[in-house]
């Protein structure tokens, strides 16, 4: 006797429409459709591995990892649009199969990420840092402080993209001293904020190097989580930082 579809839940259906951003993740087609000035979800649930698999499909994926044993349960189900479900489903592929377990296993690490934002907390002090980094365009007028430009090369991998890696690099050389400053300007405020500040941003580091092995993917939830965090009006003010706590050591070992 196969397995029976069970009906998700208006909460189930939220999660996983809300988990891909409304947008189908195969073909980025949108899955809200307007009538009559009302917007509408519109949606298939697929099962990543089979409901149930036919003994083909069976022999197709027995090598394959799954995200769970329960073919019901919300990890093995992902939002698609009607289309991309038909295709995903009819033939089943080996490549097709890897290609959505690829993305749902992102789509439930980044759930985790989000889930513990409230549990981390950053020193309002680095929100008026970033905010004025979002319009500094006087660089040179900060005192030069010395520091090892190849301390990047040393720490970051190949899971982290060549361009993000560049981009890394070009924040440092431009901004490593503007940061610095405004962190010492901070403590002559209130004495060790700037320390406190560093302690958070490892604290993060580490939660998030639980959920993600790759650096790529840890770096992106870091930058986004200060910007959320910060409420900040610049997410580059916010990858800045965040570069600036690569190069001194707090982020990636």
């Amino acid at each position: 006797m196969g397995n029976k579809r069970k009906t998700a839940s208006d909460n189930q259906n939220m999660v996983l429409f809300d988990e891909v951003d409304g947008i189908c993740p195969l073909c980025s087609a949108s899955l809200i459709y307007d009538k009559n000035g009302n917007k509408y979800k519109q949606f298939e649930k697929a099962h990543i591995y089979p409901l149930n698999p036919t003994d083909e499909e069976k022999d197709l994926l027995k090598d394959e990892k799954r995200l769970s044993t329960d073919v019901n349960s919300l990890d093995n189900l992902i939002a698609l649009c009607k289309d991309c479900h038909g295709q995903f489903d009819k033939p089943r592929t080996v490549q097709e199969y890897r290609k959505v377990f690829a993305i749902k296993e992102k789509l439930i690490k980044n759930g985790k990420s989000k889930s513990v934002w409230n549990s981390f907390n950053i020193e309002e002090d680095i929100n008026k840092i970033i905010e004025e980094l979002a319009f500094e365009d006087n660089l040179n007028s900060y005192a030069k402080i010395e520091y090892d430009p190849k301390t990047i090369d040393s720490k970051i991998d190949k899971t982290l993209s060549a361009l993000t890696k560049r981009k890394i690099k070009g924040h440092v050389s431009e901004y490593y001293n503007v940061v610095k400053s405004k962190l010492i300007a901070v403590d002559a405020i209130k004495q060790s904020s700037s320390e406190l500040i560093s302690s958070q941003i490892k604290s993060y580091y580490i939660k998030m190097s639980q959920i993600h092995d790759d650096q790529q993917s840890i770096y992106e939830e870091m930058v986004t989580w200060l910007n959320k965090k910060t409420n900040s009006v610049s997410y580059d003010a916010s990858s800045i930082i965040i570069s600036f706590f690569i190069q001194n050591c707090e982020v990636f070992k």
